[in-house]
């Protein structure tokens, strides 16, 4: 098989198949799929899946052999909530998860729908969890850990995860124009495409700044934001390198 990252039936990264990255990787005998469609699936914009799709969409994921479902979040609507007790209640082979913020009272909420088990999250950046959260890291820490005892005592399955633990603008992102290209794609995250150039830039430059890559008073534009050097920017390997334009000092 020439290409064992893209057949009829998958298509994956070609990355998990180089030799450097599979020489230390060994697989458990039995491996479990944990498909998050009707949770993940449906923060893409513009896409709401009603109470009975959301349980057409379980069906059909149970007959595809899909061991886990992680069927939303019940603490954020009556109708999610609705829709995976209904779930829950199919008896599927799948097993059943919901989704929970470090909050203790949402695990209440996730008992109650009848799932096995629950996915617990927390940002991991201190400005993701005193901008979004308004919390201090020492609050994220205790909630963390009061909200993993409290839904392992409600006897749920327990799974503890942080949100963007290991990339971010500073260890990851190789082009600050990747940065902005991508806040004026896609942010802000209900209404894309709403913002203007200026401001586009103003939340480049502050992002970059909290990052420590440019002065707080630095002004980006069409001709500095190119020039920041980002730490990862000799990082990633290219997929088709012919295609890559000469870098001076390093390419013949």
């Amino acid at each position: 098989m020439q290409e064992p990252w893209k057949t009829d039936e998958w298509y994956t990264s070609l990355w998990n198949h180089l030799p450097e990255a599979r020489k230390n990787t060994k697989f458990q005998k039995n491996l479990k799929i944990h498909d998050v469609t009707l949770r993940d699936g449906e923060q893409q914009t513009a896409v709401v899946f009603r109470r009975e799709e959301k349980v057409a969409i379980a069906r059909k994921l149970d007959a595809m052999g899909i061991h886990r479902i992680e069927a939303g979040m019940p603490a954020v609507s009556e109708q999610d909530k609705a829709a995976i007790s209904d779930i829950a209640a199919l008896g599927l082979n799948a097993e059943i998860f919901a989704f929970s913020r470090c909050i203790p009272d949402e695990i209440k909420v996730v008992k109650n729908t009848g799932v096995k088990g629950v996915v617990v999250e927390i940002p991991a950046s201190d400005h993701m969890i005193k901008n979004a959260y308004g919390w201090s890291v020492d609050r994220a820490m205790k909630s963390s850990i009061d909200t993993t005892l409290a839904a392992k005592e409600a006897g749920l399955y327990t799974v503890f995860f942080t949100i963007d633990a290991t990339r971010t603008i500073a260890n990851f992102w190789p082009y600050a124009t990747t940065v902005f290209d991508y806040i004026r794609r896609a942010m802000p995250w209900q209404s894309p495409r709403t913002l203007t150039d200026d401001e586009v830039y103003a939340l480049t430059a502050y992002i970059l700044a909290l990052n420590k890559l440019i002065g707080e008073n630095d002004v980006m534009n069409a001709e500095s934001l190119p020039k920041v050097k980002m730490p990862n920017r000799d990082g990633f390997t290219p997929r088709f390198p012919n295609l890559m334009p000469p870098r001076p000092g390093r390419d013949l």
